[in-house]
């Protein structure tokens, strides 16, 4: 459920005090979740754009472009943290070697950064003034507030690939949604409208959902689902959505 609405006037709400209380939470969460591990269910899709007159099509009314259906599988994998390295694995295999989705299956698009570190760079790298209340609104029943928020390339640890073995780091802006009562983070999405040349990405998002939780422990913040949407030079557009369940922390 997206929020809608969103009301201007912020009636008996602290906007800063908030963002302090989401700030201290995201960091416990991420300090005690070193290592942990998810089952997670992958769907992944690529389309052509711009393509009409086939059974296959499917009509995007927010761009009002045509998207071709080319391929899309689903896959059933584990992943885990180690001390902030996200690798995945088959299920069974009793090992994870793999850094990407694209390097176990040989293609595809893939990212990372869903269980925590993206959360506490935008925090750490974010341009301190840029950081605002965009307004309150609804999520999945709760009320949440929005902050909006910039990193810009001098500070951002966030990196695309742009050829073999190297990445080159770019900046992206977007927004945290964080529960008015507990202080929690609910949903964080990030946009890159500007990817580094040679990557052959135009622009990408990353749109993800959390269900905060409280266990013996310490605070636990993983993510219950993310969808990673990817335009391609060439009028192509990659989706890729990831559901996850069975998160549990190694002890």
């Amino acid at each position: 459920v997206v929020v809608v609405v969103f009301a201007r006037s912020q009636q008996a709400l602290d906007a800063n005090a908030l963002l302090n209380v989401a700030r201290r939470r995201i960091e416990q969460a991420i300090e005690r979740q070193r290592r942990f591990m998810c089952d997670a269910t992958v769907s992944r899709e690529f389309y052509r754009t711009g393509i009409s007159g086939s059974d296959e099509d499917v009509s995007d009314s927010a761009s009002k472009r045509t998207r071709l259906l080319v391929w899309r599988d689903r896959l059933h994998v584990e992943v885990a943290v180690f001390d902030g390295r996200q690798l995945f694995s088959w299920p069974g295999t009793g090992g994870f070697r793999f850094e990407g989705l694209d390097e176990m299956t040989g293609g595809g698009a893939s990212g990372t950064g869903d269980f925590g570190p993206f959360a506490t760079s935008l925090l750490s790298d974010s341009d301190p003034t840029s950081v605002r209340l965009r307004g309150v609104g609804q999520l999945s029943g709760q009320q949440v507030a929005e902050y909006s928020y910039d990193v810009p390339l001098a500070s951002s640890h966030y990196a695309i690939k742009t050829g073999e073995h190297r990445f080159e780091r770019t900046a992206y802006q977007g927004s945290m949604f964080v529960d008015t009562q507990t202080g929690d983070l609910r949903r964080l999405l990030i946009k890159v409208s500007r990817p580094p040349a040679g990557s052959g990405v135009l622009r990408s998002e990353v749109d993800t959902h959390y269900e905060p939780r409280r266990s013996a422990g310490g605070p636990d913040l993983f993510p219950s689902m993310s969808a990673l949407t990817i335009d391609l030079d060439g009028g192509n557009e990659a989706v890729n959505r990831v559901m996850y369940r069975g998160c549990r922390v190694f002890t």
